[in-house]
């Protein structure tokens, strides 16, 4: 009705948004249809920036709804349209979404190139979307193994959020990056360090997500440098945490990391139950690789006990949930 109805542009274009975001749940050859007709609106839309940020969000849904080279095609379109009208945060943006896309699709060297044409662009413009793609290209770094580039990015994204005193949800993620540079490399102490002023911010700043996020990466520390009760004590934390979201499949994890904690106090009847309950969550979150862990993590502990009958039953399970999965390093 308001697309019908209404003389405005955009108050349209918005309402087709809307109908977009319902049919790429139900009808992909409509979805794509509506996509047309949205674009042919754009052209009679003066506010470039509107247009562009109508681009990048066709390129989302796209990529929310799994059709992936569709979501980059419209953040391409986007990114020529930016720099058609030689817009800088537009440009970023797009050359932005783009690496996204390709990290995503496990591309890291290609999308750092993207990055690096994104950082080119930011740096005139606005400093606070200059410090995420500092951050966003560390990541990328960070996934081909090269830590020293990735923490040469992570320090300079660093010194903008602490420079303009940026406390936000971003700025806990890059501590948590730095961290694991650090854990990487085995300096355990420092990954910590890390993690614990992640905690700090995220209490600060009342993120229940990123304080669950810092517990659990603070608790796999402790454990690591051998503090079995503190690890104990913020997995607990974290799994409450993560209740209240309703994250099912993080408190599986947790789970999961707490019958590994009793199995080194050799505490093994409670680190099945945990196994089990782990097992359980996987189950109704679809988590396959979770599952066959477990149940691989089961038949080791059944082995410890003694009980090679019931450790064979589960490594088979273990073996026919791993057969599922595309990669085979746990088959094997």
């Amino acid at each position: 009705t308001i697309v019908k109805t209404s003389n405005n542009d955009t108050v349209k274009i918005n309402a087709q948004i809307k109908i977009l975001n319902i049919l790429l749940k139900e009808d992909t050859v409509k979805a794509l249809h509506e996509i047309k007709t949205i674009e042919y609106a754009l052209n009679s839309v003066t506010n470039k920036p509107y247009t562009f940020k109508i681009y990048e969000k066709i390129g989302r849904l796209c990529g929310y709804n799994a059709l992936d080279q569709k979501a980059r095609y419209y953040y391409e379109i986007g990114l020529s349209k930016a720099k058609k009208e030689k817009n800088i945060e537009w440009q970023a943006k797009f050359y932005c979404r783009i690496a996204d896309f390709l990290q995503g699709a496990d591309l890291a060297k290609q999308c750092i190139l993207y990055f690096d044409s994104a950082i080119a662009t930011a740096k005139k413009g606005d400093e606070k979307l200059y410090a995420d793609i500092l951050m966003k290209k560390g990541r990328g770094h960070y996934d081909i193994g090269d830590y020293k580039s990735a923490m040469d990015n992570y320090i300079q994204s660093q010194r903008l959020y602490e420079k303009n005193k940026w406390r936000t949800h971003e700025f806990g993620q890059l501590l948590h990056f730095i961290g694991s540079v650090f854990k990487q490399q085995d300096f355990y102490d420092k990954a910590l360090e890390y993690y614990e002023q992640e905690l700090v911010l995220a209490r600060e700043i009342k993120d229940k997500a990123l304080e669950a996020e810092a517990l659990y990466l603070c608790a796999s520390m402790y454990g690591t440098n051998g503090d079995l009760d503190k690890e104990v004590i913020y997995f607990t934390k974290a799994i409450e945490l993560y209740k209240e979201q309703n994250n099912l499949g993080m408190v599986g994890l947790m789970y999961s990391n707490l019958s590994a904690n009793s199995s080194d106090r050799k505490d093994y009847k409670t680190a099945v139950d945990y196994c089990l309950k782990a097992i359980d969550i996987f189950e109704k979150v679809g988590n396959t690789e979770g599952i066959a862990t477990t149940y691989r993590n089961l038949g080791t502990l059944h082995t410890t006990l003694g009980q090679p009958k019931k450790a064979l039953e589960y490594l088979k399970k273990a073996m026919d949930y791993a057969m599922k999965i595309e990669t085979k390093q746990l088959l094997n």
